[in-house]
């Protein structure tokens, strides 16, 4: 059980079921073969904390993804 939220799937990975409470979430897709990475800040499944994501290192002019406040007020 993660401190701040949960998916009730007993593992780490939520195999496709929302969160409960509703979560911030950082969705990465590694790419194979040197493809491109994505990432993002996600507040589908709702927000419950601050989240930021900035990456290091690497090629391309990648931008810090986040949701710094509380988007529930």
């Amino acid at each position: 059980i993660c401190a701040t939220a949960d998916c009730a799937s007993g593992q780490v990975s939520c195999n496709g079921a929302g969160a409960i409470p509703p979560a911030t979430l950082v969705e990465i897709t590694v790419a194979s073969n040197g493809g491109q990475d994505f990432y993002d800040v996600s507040n589908v499944d709702g927000f419950n904390i601050p989240m930021s994501v900035t990456p290091q290192g690497g090629s391309g002019d990648c931008k810090t993804s986040s949701c710094p406040g509380n988007i529930n007020v």
